[in-house]
């Protein structure tokens, strides 16, 4: 009888364990569908147009390690639940052949929409915001030289840049904190408290009241300011709108040449 009693423990330790495994290959087997549910495997180019409607995800021109194909003419459209949210595109790598393979980015999901950008080469583009709920992205490759292509991600949100942590979204825009101001409450309504330890300014009700002498929005220019030195006058922040202009002149008893140049 002892020994059918040992038997009989061994056989519900070997059941243990099998239920235990089964149920622990039965959790990963869920998490890795998760995580592909998010970021599908990356595909070489195709020529055809992919949609991501997820709220973030990765985007590629084909697996790591391999180079994009000749004559390429791949789209990613990213569609957003409604029209009223952003997109943000940030790239992680980038390299075509310059001048010839192009990377398109459009705010919308055509061709016919506003073209956020255009990238060739190995300079990695700047973070890209669509807010139209959409964005579309071409690769282009003519039939010669291949590079290792682009790799980017992206995320969808109610508000542009979710506020950068700096303010709270309602409706759509962003409700900024204290002393944040902007679109996407990313600057400070004050920066460097105006220079008021240095005499230049102070700061009341978030706007920068510059003292005698100084100007500008941080009530850094002097009106009599030292030679060889460079300004911002204004951010993207504050709404200047697409612009091109160059002046210059020379004082010639100075012997100095004034330039400005505006974009």
């Amino acid at each position: 009888m002892p020994k059918i009693c040992i038997k009989s423990e061994a056989i519900k330790m070997q059941k243990m364990y099998a239920s235990l495994l089964l149920a622990t290959l039965t959790f990963w087997t869920l998490v890795l569908r998760s995580d592909q549910a998010h970021s599908p495997p990356a595909v070489p180019c195709d020529r055809s147009r992919k949609v991501f409607t997820e709220p973030y995800g990765d985007i590629s021109d084909g697996p790591s390690g391999f180079n994009y194909t000749q004559d390429s003419h791949c789209e990613w459209l990213i569609k957003a639940r409604n029209d009223s949210q952003f997109i943000t595109l940030t790239f992680h790598s980038m390299g075509t052949e310059c001048s010839y393979d192009y990377i398109y980015v459009y705010d919308g999901d055509s061709f016919n929409s506003t073209l956020l950008g255009s990238f060739s080469g190995r300079t990695q583009p700047q973070r890209l915001v669509a807010r139209s709920g959409s964005m579309l992205i071409l690769m282009y490759s003519d039939t010669n030289y291949v590079l290792d292509g682009f790799r980017a991600s992206y995320y969808i949100s109610n508000c542009l840049n979710n506020c950068h942590n700096h303010g709270k979204c309602v409706g759509h825009q962003c409700v900024c904190h204290g002393e944040w101001v902007g679109p996407d409450c990313e600057d400070e309504a004050c920066p460097q408290r105006c220079g008021e330890s240095q005499g230049r300014g102070r700061c009341q009700k978030s706007i920068c009241h510059c003292s005698r002498g100084f100007s500008g929005r941080l009530c850094d220019l002097s009106d009599h300011p030292a030679g060889s030195s460079w300004r911002w006058l204004a951010t993207d922040a504050e709404g200047m709108t697409p612009r091109a202009a160059h002046t210059a002149s020379l004082h010639g008893r100075r012997g100095c040449s004034l330039r400005f140049r505006r974009l």
